[in-house]
């Protein structure tokens, strides 16, 4: 198998504003964790860390030195992490994963189940590209659409933030209550604003049907200047809180 082991941009960048922002939590899993550098940078904050990954050996040249100190799960399905019982982290950092999934939402339904009922979900996801690429089953996504799936999928967005950067589109959410039964969804017109009604996303956002996705960033302050330059591009502006 082919592996890509070029640092993907902005990442390390947002690795560092999440341990700066000091969220409340000691455990966290890394979801396909590469060769482990996010990992290794939770560790040294002083997070107790658990990884998972496939091919880790062809992505990581000296395995043993670079996961001293973390639990290494190898080739666990994101869909299927039974290994793991329900509500063992504090939090779950899953980057560049869920675009080689077919089943999103079963993915999604598996990292609330394993994360604490009040645990945060750090989650990184490419951007729309129109460059079909093996193994990436969805084409990217926008801050939007992101948004939008983690509501759908039962996450708490409240109190949270959304960033592009890099080769990234990131948000920072919290594992939030079932929809169900007091939230009814058909997966058509209207879900939009009664995910809104309901508080499902965040505050101050102005989420409706056909809202414009393609924004820079919300609700994201950085607290450590990052490393990678973003090239400015045309995209909707809403304002900063």
């Amino acid at each position: 198998m082919l592996v890509t082991k070029t640092p993907i941009s902005g990442q390390r960048d947002i690795v560092h504003h999440i341990i700066a922002s000091d969220f409340p939590i000691d455990t966290l899993l890394d979801i396909g964790t590469g060769n482990g550098a996010a990992a290794r940078l939770f560790r040294d904050a002083g997070i107790k860390v658990t990884a998972t990954g496939f091919d880790i050996d062809e992505y990581s040249d000296h395995r043993e030195a670079d996961f001293e100190g973390i639990d290494l799960f190898p080739d666990v399905d994101i869909c299927d992490m039974s290994v793991f019982p329900d509500d063992s982290f504090g939090a779950i950092w899953c980057a560049h994963v869920l675009e080689h999934v077919l089943d999103t939402g079963r993915a999604l339904q598996e990292i609330r189940r394993i994360l604490k009922p009040d645990g945060y979900f750090f989650v990184s996801v490419p951007p729309f590209k129109h460059e079909v690429v093996g193994g990436h089953i969805h084409p990217g996504w926008n801050p939007g659409i992101l948004m939008y799936v983690l509501a759908v999928s039962g996450f708490d967005l409240s109190v949270s933030s959304f960033i592009r950067h890099g080769y990234n589109v990131c948000g920072l959410v919290r594992n939030g209550p079932d929809l169900w039964p007091n939230i009814r969804l058909h997966f058509s017109n209207g879900d939009i604003e009664t995910l809104q009604r309901h508080g499902r996303f965040p505050e101050g956002f102005d989420a409706k049907q056909g809202f414009d996705g393609n924004f820079k960033s919300f609700n994201w302050h950085w607290l450590v200047e990052p490393e990678f330059k973003a090239t400015p591009f045309p995209m909707q502006k809403y304002p900063e809180k």
